[in-house]
């Protein structure tokens, strides 16, 4: 969870020239692919063309090489960032006078796991018991505190577990430091981490593994492109069975990009032939039927939620890790430390609203909407739909 109404940039336009040719899909790409808010989800398709021969041409379309993208985003987001090395998209060149033909192909699917295995591995991760061998795990929040709230109380029985932070903590108007009596940005984030190391000392988990992606709070929309590259990168390397993350939910723009930039590196990984983790949710806050809600999921037709009720001592344990994030102590009363919840990750579409009515960070800023979050999803998807990880980036891991 942010610490604070975050300070959001002015959506900038950064408009790609479109590419010709098949469109290599990617999950939530696509109305068609999502069940979102109920509808009936519908195979997609890849449209493309054959000569009068029968035969197949191909040509690839390279781009100059961009900068490489690191783990570390400080950087100004009106400077193009990619996983590094020239870009590559396939196009198949045929005739004009030749008519189209659609060929269907295999749904990219996020649910290549039975309900019964997806249960089973949702299973193992909440027993918290030596019995079953936990799954390698990795745990991608948007900010310092937010793994205590999802799922701080089984943090120490993933032994093995990578916590990933997309953004520091610290939004970029000084105002909000020095609500919270530190005198610049920079100060309040050392804090926040000062924060996280002790709060993460208390289940195990040493900074080795731990991993920032250093944006500013508040600004991941802005970086939904380099952060699905970068979270590809990361997951290949690390190459876990689940990754757990934030839900589509309209709470905060930075748990809505950390979703987007999970599923969609999930889905460049699949496509690329790579082993893609199971994707599974814990709960956060949302605004559904316009009341706060904490802790509880947005239900979702098909997809039902598991949850573990915690014994005193692991109780005691999570509220342990919310004291040490002094900064944040009002905000995180409001969050239960007797339960978790955990889900397989929806099949999202992230250019449709995430439920009806106001979304709740529509209420804490106007200086982003809804409508302009997901048109900056739009418009990434359109980037990533036409660009691939290079050779030299899959090499490396």
């Amino acid at each position: 969870m942010s610490s604070a109404d975050p300070n959001f940039n002015n959506i900038r336009d950064r408009r790609e020239p479109a590419v010709q040719g098949p469109k290599l899909v990617l999950p939530g790409e696509n109305p068609a692919e999502g069940i979102q808010a109920g509808a009936v989800s519908s195979p997609p398709r890849l449209e493309m063309i054959t000569t009068a021969t029968g035969e197949w041409h191909s040509q690839r379309a390279e781009s100059a090489p961009p900068p490489p993208l690191t783990f570390s985003l400080a950087a100004s987001p009106s400077v193009p960032h990619t996983a590094g090395g020239g870009w590559v998209s396939p196009v198949l060149q045929m005739p004009a006078n030749v008519p189209h033909m659609w060929i269907p192909t295999q749904r990219e699917s996020r649910f290549r796991a039975s309900r019964r295995r997806l249960e089973q591995i949702i299973d193992r991760l909440i027993d918290g018991t030596e019995a079953e061998r936990p799954p390698r795990t990795v745990v991608v929040v948007a900010h310092p505190d937010d793994e205590a709230i999802g799922v701080g109380a089984r943090l120490k029985s993933l032994p093995n577990a990578l916590i990933v932070h997309v953004t520091d903590g610290a939004p970029r108007d000084p105002v909000y430091a020095q609500k919270k009596g530190f005198a610049t940005r920079e100060e309040y984030a050392r804090a926040r981490q000062e924060e996280l190391a002790a709060a993460l000392s208390l289940v195990g988990v040493g900074p080795e593994r731990t991993r920032c992606l250093n944006v500013v709070d508040g600004e991941a929309t802005d970086r939904l492109v380099e952060l699905a590259y970068a979270m590809a990168d990361l997951l290949d390397e690390f190459r876990p069975e689940v990754v757990l993350t934030h839900p589509y939910e309209g709470g905060h723009t930075d748990h809505d990009a950390t979703a987007f930039a999970v599923h969609l590196a999930c889905g460049m990984l699949r496509r690329e032939g790579v082993p893609a983790p199971l994707v599974l949710e814990f709960t956060s806050y949302n605004f559904k039927d316009g009341e706060r809600t904490v802790g509880e999921f947005i239900p979702f037709f098909g997809v039902d939620a598991k949850q573990a009720d915690l014994p005193p001592e692991l109780q005691m344990l999570k509220r342990e890790m919310y004291d040490c994030f002094v900064s944040q102590k009002d905000c995180l009363s409001a969050f239960p430390v007797e339960r978790e919840k955990f889900r397989p990750a929806p099949r999202y579409t992230f250019t449709k609203p995430p439920h009806r009515g106001p979304l709740l960070y529509e209420r804490f800023s106007n200086l982003v909407s809804g409508e302009q979050w997901r048109d900056q999803a739009r418009r990434a998807l359109e980037r990533l739909r036409a660009k691939r990880r290079t050779t030299k980036t899959l090499a490396a891991t």
